[in-house]
Order: structure tokens, then sequence, then C-alpha cells
């Protein structure tokens, strides 16, 4: 369950979880879609990203993990509005690529191309890229929320 605060062996026990997850099936399928809103009005209010800022690992990771990471996030934030998304192939792609990430600045990884491969230019050009940073710190929840597909 989204956030759901779990203390190990004391609210993680099967007849807890059970009854919080038969509290939940008795709301509906209309609680997820509130606890998202609520997350995401808190989270731009506070103008706090809806996943983890780039500020926080950027060093710590190579080329081809920031972009992986950068990736990924990408896929789960697209898919959380329920858009489709082709970010997460392209992640796993890069995270499999034997040659060195700078070739990427020139050549494609076969079946990536379009928006995803632009943006891992962009990535490794500047360290980021401004559709990511878009997507990260993003409001507009009541426009955010309908199930059309789109595909990047």
């Amino acid at each position: 369950m989204f956030l759901l605060p779990v203390i190990p062996y004391v609210t993680d026990r099967p007849e807890v979880l059970e009854e919080t997850l038969r509290q939940a099936k008795d709301v509906g399928a209309e609680y997820y879609r509130r606890l998202h809103e609520r997350f995401w009005e808190i989270a731009a209010k506070y103008e706090i990203p809806l996943r983890m800022p780039p500020e926080l690992y950027s060093d710590l990771l190579d080329d081809r993990d920031r972009i992986v990471v950068m990736l990924e996030q990408m896929d789960y934030l697209f898919r959380l509005r329920g858009k489709i998304s082709a970010y997460g192939y392209a992640a796993r792609a890069v995270a499999r690529w034997e040659g060195p990430i700078s070739d990427l600045r020139e050549k494609q990884i076969p079946g990536i191309s379009g928006k995803a491969g632009a943006l891992i230019r962009e990535i490794l050009s500047t360290g980021s890229a401004k559709e990511y940073e878009q997507l990260l710190y993003s409001t507009g929840v009541s426009s955010e929320f309908p199930h059309s597909t789109q595909d990047p």
C-alpha cells in the first residue's frame, strides 16, 4: 500500500496487514486516487519533487547509472499518471548496453530512438534533461490523473 507505515514485527503481522487491506478495499479504488492526489498537492505546495531529485545522487553515479535512474523515474511518473511510457524499456536497454556509454552521443541503442534517444543525449551533454526536471517537479494534479495514453 502506498505510503503505508510499517514497523517490523509490530505492524507487519499478517492479521494487521489483512485488516488494513480489507479497510482499503471497503473504501474502494477511490482511496488510491485520493491518496495520490493529496500527496501530489502537498508535494506541489512545498515544491518537493515526486521522486528523489538528481542533486542527491548525481555525484554518486556514473553516466550510465544516472541515465538509467532518470529514465526509470520518468517511466514511473508517466505510469503513475496512467500514461504509456517507453522510458522503462530505454532504461533497461541502457543498463545492458555493453559499449562505452559515451558512444551514445552519436550512436543509438537498437530499439531506442525518438524522444528517449534525444533524452539520453541531453543527459550525457548536460547531466540532466528539461523534460525530466519538468516531470519531476510537475504540479496540476487534477489534469494529470485522467487515464489517457501518450507515448513519450
